[in-house]
This record gives structure tokens, C-alpha cells and sequence, in this order.
């Protein structure tokens, strides 16, 4: 006898219904874990577009690649001049003349623009982790087999 597949007293033992809370959980930390790596890529993308349509609407003389992970920092007065509205945007200015903005543009208008690529990127990964289409690799883990109802009625009754 397979002492390995028999509990004590020489009794088969039946398999283990898989826990339906914890199943709930792993879907759950999965579906986190995919929102988190889809906001990370869609923050990377983000600052990379950020970056070409930042130097089409302002340009700040001590501006670097962080333009969209630091907000409010677009365009500021500094030294006592104010930020100078222009037709079309010149780069690489002495730190000695004023920051511009495109005519038509605000630090407002920027704000809003900003703002709507970080709803963008909340949604596009809330859609990627909750997804109808995402959820079939969940659902599958999720499954009671005809096998594990077996076993559940093989430990109820061996229970009693």
C-alpha cells in the first residue's frame, strides 16, 4: 500500500477542492499587477509624446526630459519677467531671456492638457487589467472541475 496517496488508517485521501477565496484573491492581484505595469509603460509613453508636443506649445530655458513627470514647472517667471505668449515657439535660449508659451496656450490650457493624458493612461490601464477579454485568463483558474466536486463530496462523506 502507497502510504503517500492514503491518510491515516489506510483511508484514500481525496483531492482538495481548490479554495474559492483565494482564487478570488490571485484574480484580483493579477488584475493590480497588470493595471501597474500597463500605468508604468503608459506613464513612459506619456512623457515621450509629452516631450514633442511640449516643445510645439512652450519652452522653458532650464526645461530637461521631465517635463511631464514634473508638473507646473512647463513655464514660470523667474528674475522678474514674465512668460512671453509667441507665435511660434524658438528653442534654446539663454537662461537670461523669459520662458514662452504659445499664443492661444495658458499654464491652465497645459494643466487640462496634462491632466487628460494621465485620465488617458488611468483608463487605458483600468481597461487592459479589467478588461472582458483580460478576465478569460482569470476565469479559467477560477473553474471547479467536475473533479474537485468529486473530491468535495468524497471529504464530506468521509467527514461523517
Amino acid at each position: 500500500m502507497n502510504n503517500a496517496n492514503h491518510g491515516l488508517l489506510g483511508t484514500p485521501l481525496a483531492r482538495r477542492p481548490r479554495d474559492r477565496t483565494f482564487a478570488t484573491m490571485n484574480t484580483m492581484n493579477r488584475r493590480i499587477i497588470r493595471f501597474i505595469i500597463v500605468l508604468f509603460g503608459m506613464t513612459i509613453l506619456s512623457s515621450i509624446v509629452w516631450q514633442y508636443v511640449g516643445d510645439q506649445l512652450y519652452d522653458c530655458t532650464d526645461d530637461n526630459m521631465t517635463g511631464f513627470l514634473r508638473p507646473g514647472g512647463w513655464v514660470h517667471r523667474f528674475g522678474g519677467r514674465e512668460v512671453v505668449a509667441v507665435p511660434k515657439i524658438a528653442h534654446d535660449h539663454s537662461m537670461s531671456e523669459p520662458d514662452t508659451i504659445k499664443e492661444g496656450w495658458s499654464i491652465g490650457r497645459l494643466w487640462v492638457l496634462w491632466l487628460s493624458f494621465c485620465l488617458v493612461s488611468a483608463g487605458i490601464s483600468l481597461l487592459a487589467a479589467w478588461a472582458p477579454w483580460a478576465q478569460g485568463c482569470d476565469r479559467k483558474n477560477e473553474k471547479i472541475t467536475e473533479a474537485d466536486k468529486l473530491c468535495e463530496q468524497a471529504n464530506s462523506a468521509y467527514r461523517r
